[in-house]
């Protein structure tokens, strides 16, 4: 159903400027959207972002919770408007003289329907998650905290690392079905996105990899297993390049690319694939700390952790040196290539990635 868009998990975060205005609109705000016999609740959280501008996520609790960050947020008191899935959703409002309620037009592709959005108390407010994770904040460096949740369990420690433009919620459905299998399950959202805090700079790739090793310290983890998708990849390479003991395991999710492994056989690639990515984020006005990310690669050339590298067939097919270099350099890494699998591969082939984390975390000393 369209409205379910709202909620797709691959939304990205853009900043606009800060439109100075009388009215705190930081909070919850939230309605009811119904189409033929589904409902669904959505909840709209709007924070301060990058740069003192205006962010936020909106959260769709039905049928399944799922959540969703916003392209845009513009705010020139009384009037808002948000943007989100590459401007295929929009939402136009005026805030009552009262400050409790945005009412506007809600447009999603050729639909246009009113809506109001009420300011969320104590006594109203819906939850936003599952109720399936506990969220804790970990200072990591000056003025930067970083949201950590705590999906619980007893066994093996696992830290799960989303990709560039998601943050720890993106695991909310696949998290506890590690804790079924029997590990103690945490997830962080890195410094610019989530509820993290969003500083001007650090998101290289070493900086990032400092961050996560801050938050194994604070939780005083041994040895976790650390779990990345994605350009998460190069947090994991750069924890386990400089602190291998501190580490049991890494499983790459579709994530052990150049800028998590180099070789010197895809020197010229490296070079020309980070400048199209550079120029491909400016193009499509990416997140400041997404394209940061990306100017922030590392030539990662010896991780001596155990390593799982899951891959989809559609990743491979422009990148097989990549893939050689680590089955050369690195023989004991195991490597899994799935035709039919997406690059959210956690999500594509669920079943197949729990079977094989579990395989391989296992065997781990």
């Amino acid at each position: 159903m369209k409205v379910i868009r709202l909620a797709t998990l691959l939304g990205i975060l853009l900043i606009t400027q800060l439109s100075f205005s009388r009215q705190d609109i930081s909070g919850n705000w939230q309605t009811k959207l119904k189409f033929g016999p589904q409902e669904s609740r959505i909840v709209l959280k709007i924070y301060k972002g990058y740069s003192g501008a205006w962010a936020g996520k909106a959260y769709s609790l039905d049928p399944i919770p799922q959540s969703l960050i916003m392209d845009s947020i513009d705010w020139l008191d009384p009037n808002i408007k948000l943007i989100w899935d590459d401007g295929k959703g929009s939402y136009e409002g005026r805030l009552s003289l009262d400050g409790t309620v945005f009412n506007g037009i809600y447009k999603w592709n050729q639909l246009s329907v009113p809506i109001s959005l009420q300011r969320a108390n104590k006594d109203n407010e819906w939850k936003t998650d599952e109720g399936n994770h506990r969220v804790q904040f970990i200072k990591v460096d000056t003025n930067v905290r970083l949201e950590v949740l705590d999906w619980g369990g007893s066994g093996k420690a696992l830290i799960l690392l989303a990709g560039a433009g998601n943050d720890a919620h993106t695991f909310d459905k696949f998290a506890p079905k590690l804790v079924s299998a029997g590990y103690h399950v945490y997830g962080i959202s890195r410094r610019g996105f989530g509820e993290s805090s969003i500083p001007l700079a650090g998101y290289d790739a070493d900086r990032l990899g400092d961050d996560v090793f801050a938050v194994i310290k604070a939780l005083r983890l041994k040895r976790p297993v650390l779990v990345g998708h994605s350009l998460a990849g190069e947090e994991l390479s750069s924890v386990a390049s400089r602190h291998p003991k501190k580490l049991a395991g890494l499983v790459y999710l579709d994530a052990a690319w150049m800028y998590a492994f180099y070789d010197e056989s895809y020197s010229d690639q490296f070079t020309e694939i980070t400048k199209r990515s550079i120029e491909n984020l400016k193009a499509a006005k990416a997140p400041t700390p997404v394209l940061l990310m990306y100017v922030g690669w590392r030539k990662y050339t010896d991780i001596k952790v155990p390593l799982l590298a899951l891959y989809a067939q559609k990743s491979v097919v422009a990148n097989e040196k990549i893939l050689e270099a680590i089955k050369k350099k690195i023989p004991s890494a195991k490597v899994i290539v799935w035709p039919n699998a997406e690059h959210g591969i956690y999500i594509s082939n669920e079943a197949e990635v729990l079977k094989e984390m579990k395989a391989f975390i296992g065997n781990l000393p």
